[in-house]
């Protein structure tokens, strides 16, 4: 199926300028994912100078994923920014899409983070980094700065940009032909994307040494079988969404609200402590470290309980405003977004 265009308004202001210079943000963007590797890459490689090396392997199989997403965050941001310098649609598409997300997820991050700050400060006051009460508040205040910017600021600039009917206009008309972005509205193409980027994701738990499931902990086999069998769920939920299947978008309204669901049960009955263990931590670590006692302060439960309904709220939100797009009438779907 091809959607049809929205027409070119009459007059519109050239944005060339703008589109290369956001593409070059998305390209600083994917040098900053970069040099976060290289920073992990460092740390595996000075792992086995910090302790044994049974302990400093769990460790490094824990930091594979974050090496992963960033690699892939890093084509991204590389593809995307090449693509909006040369003013093509496709670029436009997926930045707006990738735009949306990130801004959906960075402000309830935001909010979490600026509740947790003054708790992760005050330990760090307990493990015996003492520093003036000066140099605390300016250093909350900078560290907030700088999430403020990469969960709030750098995608609401993104998407207010990308969202301009002038910078529509001004793909269309420097890159007239049709692109695989246009075969799709937009917010079916940005659910089926976070669908496939779901099911990418759930196979670096491969990689975990365990995961806390209904108060128990999973790791070898049993943790396996629970990634491949959730990651092929959700690819074909993907795919029967980007086909404006009904089955589709009832999958991806049961199973994420299933998932919340036993996401945080979970949370409320995990025993950290075994968690840590199985992960390789010493219990003079977890103690040091005041691992259990982060998931145990009340606070911190209310906070997370309270962003995980936030995001299962926006998600079931998001799903009822595409449900038109699988009306079998067509002229009930609407045009791209």
């Amino acid at each position: 199926m091809v959607t049809v265009l929205p027409d070119q308004p009459a007059e519109f202001k050239n944005r060339k300028g703008g589109l290369i210079f956001f593409g070059i943000l998305e390209i600083l963007m994917g040098l900053f994912c970069l040099l976060i590797i290289a920073i992990s890459v460092l740390g595996i490689l000075l792992a086995p100078y910090a302790g044994p090396g049974a302990d400093q392997m769990v460790k490094v199989r824990v930091m594979v994923p974050t090496v992963v997403l960033y690699g892939v965050g890093a084509v991204i941001f590389f593809w995307l920014g090449i693509g909006s310098i040369a003013a093509k649609r496709w670029a436009r598409s997926l930045t707006l899409i990738l735009s949306a997300v990130w801004l959906s997820v960075g402000v309830p991050a935001f909010g979490f983070l600026a509740y947790f700050m003054p708790k992760m400060m005050t330990m760090m006051q307990e493990q015996g980094q003492k520093l003036p009460e000066a140099a605390l508040i300016i250093m909350q205040i900078v560290m907030m700065g700088i999430y403020f910017v990469l969960f709030v600021a750098l995608p609401g600039a993104f998407f207010l940009f990308y969202r301009s009917p002038h910078v529509l206009a001004t793909v269309e008309k420097r890159d007239p032909a049709p692109r695989w972005t246009d075969t799709r509205p937009l917010p079916i193409l940005a659910l089926s994307l976070v669908l496939y980027f779901g099911s990418g994701s759930l196979l670096l738990m491969l990689v975990f040494p365990a995961l806390p499931l209904f108060g128990t902990v999973l790791t070898g086999l049993p943790l396996a079988i629970y990634s491949l069998s959730f990651s092929a769920l959700l690819f074909f939920i993907a795919k029967a969404v980007y086909d404006l299947k009904m089955t589709g978008w009832i999958g991806a309204l049961v199973v994420p609200v299933l998932g919340y669901g036993a996401g945080i049960a979970t949370f409320l009955m995990t025993d950290y402590q075994s968690v840590y263990l199985a992960m390789g931590y010493t219990e003079r670590q977890i103690e040091l470290l005041h691992l259990v006692e982060i998931w145990q302060d009340p606070g911190t439960v209310t906070a997370i309980v309270f962003m995980m309904v936030l995001m299962l709220a926006i998600w079931t939100g998001y799903l009822f405003y595409v449900r038109r797009f699988f009306d079998p009438d067509p002229s009930s779907r609407g045009g791209r977004r």
